[in-house]
């Protein structure tokens, strides 16, 4: 970290230590990315110094054009929707699938917004899926609950671009749980939304919602979010229902969280989540999402180790299943035995074992 003068700081540097205005209030955080207008901004309250942080040493910064992030994001945004959601057999759900990732296409193309996804990319593969699983789960469950185009078109930027402040975050948050860091690293994670607020406030064509929802989407209805402990009748639909996929995200993937299964994560929204996010939304969520993700390898209670090979509309907790090794340790490598646990009420799942 390096203290220069005003007129020395050029576009893209790293606020290192955050500015306080004359009467305390904070004007500028850590860990912004200074442009033009916050250099104004400086000057406007007569501030002649600032410490900004020394680039990272022999860094190779990878080049993405807003083509390639389209496509990539695309592709992954179908992986999404074939792994979390179950679309056999519900074709109600299949076409609404296809308008959100049309939706989030187009999102994604729009200059300003592709601009802070590869700058996410470049910093981490991890946030990067996540603002696709978030944007994904919001747009689908926004749609489903009734929204209309100009809120769903919100929920889509605003998942999009919610944790872009995480970029200017050094401590480690993947698979680590927020409550267990010192407290001064949980505080400058906690920053995070007000730095993607101030990256993106003066986007004058950004409606205020998607500035909310960067700003608002660790509130909790219940008043013990952060950053300002708002509670369920101050906060837009729209922040509600970010905030609740992006929670589901967190804890399924470990942002800021240890890691969890998605079945562990469908059990806390169906206790603790009630009192925290929204009813509709949760219910909607929870109803719509694949409890055990295609794909995934799993154990049952008659000791067979199977492959979830579809899901049953109905049913999220029984989905059909490829026996791949029974508890006699019999491989079933190249014979397809399915068992559709619609079917056989005595099977059930015990443990996921990859997902």
């Amino acid at each position: 970290m390096r203290r220069i003068n005003i007129e020395d700081i050029s576009d893209g540097d790293i606020l290192g230590q955050a500015i306080s205005a004359q009467n305390g209030a904070v004007l500028m955080y850590e860990g912004v990315e200074l442009k033009p207008y916050h250099i104004k901004k400086l000057k406007d309250n007569h501030i002649t110094h600032i410490f900004v942080k020394d680039p990272a040493p022999d860094k190779v910064v990878e080049s993405f054009t807003i083509d390639e992030i389209a496509r990539e994001s695309v592709d992954e945004v179908k992986c999404i929707i074939e792994k979390r959601f179950r679309t056999e057999n519900n074709e109600e759900i299949r076409q609404i699938a296809e308008v959100a990732s049309s939706i989030i296409s187009e999102v994604i193309t729009n200059p300003d917004i592709s601009n802070c996804v590869i700058n996410v990319k470049r910093n981490s593969d991890s946030i990067y899926s996540h603002l696709l699983n978030v944007a994904t789960l919001s747009t689908i469950i926004g749609i489903k609950i009734g929204m209309g185009q100009e809120q769903i078109l919100d929920v889509a930027r605003g998942a999009i671009l919610h944790d872009i402040g995480l970029c200017s975050v050094d401590e480690k948050y993947i698979d680590v749980d927020m409550d267990h860091m010192p407290a001064a690293e949980k505080l400058n994670y906690r920053k995070h939304v007000i730095t993607g607020y101030e990256s993106i406030k003066n986007i004058d064509w950004l409606r205020d919602t998607v500035k909310d929802i960067v700003l608002l989407h660790h509130e909790r209805n219940d008043g013990s979010g952060y950053p300002f402990h708002k509670k369920e009748g101050s906060l837009p639909i729209e922040v509600k229902l970010v905030a609740a996929c992006d929670h589901f995200d967190e804890l399924t993937n470990g942002i800021a969280y240890k890691k969890n299964k998605v079945s562990d994560v469908v059990e806390y929204f169906r206790t603790k989540g009630m009192h925290l996010f929204d009813h509709e939304i949760v219910n909607t969520l929870l109803t719509n999402i694949a409890w055990f993700p295609t794909d995934s390898k799993v154990v049952t209670n008659e000791g067979d180790i199977a492959v979830v090979f579809k899901q049953n509309k109905a049913l999220p907790d029984r989905p059909v299943l490829r026996i791949i090794e029974n508890k006699e340790g019999r491989k079933f490598d190249s014979e397809l035995v399915v068992k559709d646990l619609t079917e056989d009420l005595t099977c059930f799942i015990v443990d996921i074992l990859e997902e």
